[in-house]
């Protein structure tokens, strides 16, 4: 979960033009959107991304992902995550999905359980069960 407004929705647009150290005569455009609707302690969140080259279509990237936060008890909440990411000159796009739970010890403190999967997975994501304890400052 990421700062959001306590009840309501937070929309926001961002756009970048730059190039890269490896790839000096390429330059990239980035577009990105990203929003969050809160209620009730429930959240639903979402952030799409797709990156221009001119070097053709075949150099573009692009990716999406949609989270689901559902609150359990006062300190814990269910999480659920669909995301796609097709890589520049790939065919298909990974597609990746998380279920998970989080337990707010505090809220700065987070422990966290999660499995992951994947499909056409190019990028290595890891796959699996996972845990993590987030600290917030």
């Amino acid at each position: 979960m990421w700062p959001s407004p306590a009840h309501g929705r937070a929309d926001r647009f961002s756009y970048a033009a730059f190039e890269q150290r490896k790839t000096r005569d390429e330059k990239k455009h980035l577009l990105g959107v990203d929003f969050v609707w809160t209620r009730n302690r429930y959240e639903i969140s979402g952030e799409g991304i797709y990156r221009f080259s001119d070097n053709g279509s075949d150099w573009d990237e692009k990716g999406a992902f949609g989270q689901l936060v559902v609150p359990l008890t006062a300190k814990l909440y269910a999480v659920g995550r669909y995301e796609l990411y097709r890589k520049a000159q790939e065919a298909q796009a990974t597609r990746l999905w998380v279920a998970g739970l989080n337990y707010r010890v505090t809220p700065a403190i987070v422990l966290k359980a999660e499995w992951n999967g994947a499909t056409h997975n190019t990028i290595d994501a890891p796959e699996g069960f996972m845990s993590s304890l987030s600290l917030l400052f």
